[in-house]
């Protein structure tokens, strides 16, 4: 979440593994009142460690706006 009015890009947070992170709820997104269109974003892992976790991903996050990320299933 942002809880600031500032947009926030490539903004680092850990994972706790490697993979595709799929953005499942986006609350910016024009179904929910935003501004953004509706599409599920996708962000590589990176091997960087960033507090307790050994990968991050660089999100693009919205002012006053929250996220709900999730890692892709790969069948």
């Amino acid at each position: 979440c942002n809880f600031t009015p500032v947009e926030r890009k490539k903004y680092k947070i850990g994972v706790p593994s490697a993979g595709t992170y799929v953005v499942e709820m986006d609350s910016s997104w024009d179904k929910f009142g935003g501004e953004k269109r509706t599409r599920k974003v996708k962000y590589t892992a990176n091997k960087e460690e960033f507090g307790n976790y050994s990968y991050t991903i660089d999100i693009d996050l919205s002012g006053f706006a929250g996220l709900y990320i999730r890692k892709e299933n790969k069948k």
